[in-house]
């Protein structure tokens, strides 16, 4: 069931959608109402998304720019191909790439450990177990 707030804001959004339509000239009392409406609205919007959490996943927005420089890197080394350039100055930049994707591995590893797992050893056994087995087969993965 949608909030009364809601529906109260779609009529009054029709309501000054039709006096702008026919070109009525709104009363002060009204556009107050209106924009009254909107701005409890934007208020009671604000406060629900800070309760419910509608992504429970760490948020890796910030990698974004390693992640366009190791695109940028391999760019570099597939015109360096290209040119024929000398294999060892070819193999720097390819040891600088596999560096930065470690670090980007780092990165979100740290973010997985600090928010999902912190989030999993907070609550029941079984999803303690379950990120701890999850951590084993990453480790394993990896060979670390």
């Amino acid at each position: 069931m949608a909030h009364p707030i809601k529906h109260h804001l779609v009529l009054c959004a029709l309501f000054f959608h039709v006096c702008l339509h026919f070109q009525l000239k709104l009363v002060r009392a009204e556009t107050d109402i209106f924009l009254f409406t909107i701005y409890w609205y934007i208020v009671y919007i604000t406060k629900m998304s800070n309760v419910i959490k509608i992504n429970k996943n760490p948020d890796h927005i910030k990698n974004i720019h390693r992640i366009n420089r190791i695109h940028g890197q391999l760019k570099g080394v597939e015109k360096m191909i290209v040119e024929k350039r000398y294999c060892l100055e070819i193999l720097q930049q390819t040891r600088a790439i596999t560096s930065a994707i470690k670090s980007l591995e780092n990165n979100i590893l740290n973010k997985h450990i600090d928010h999902c797992v912190v989030d999993a050893m907070k609550k029941n056994e079984k999803q303690k177990k379950q990120k701890i087995e999850e951590l084993q087969d990453l480790l394993r993965k990896f060979n670390i």
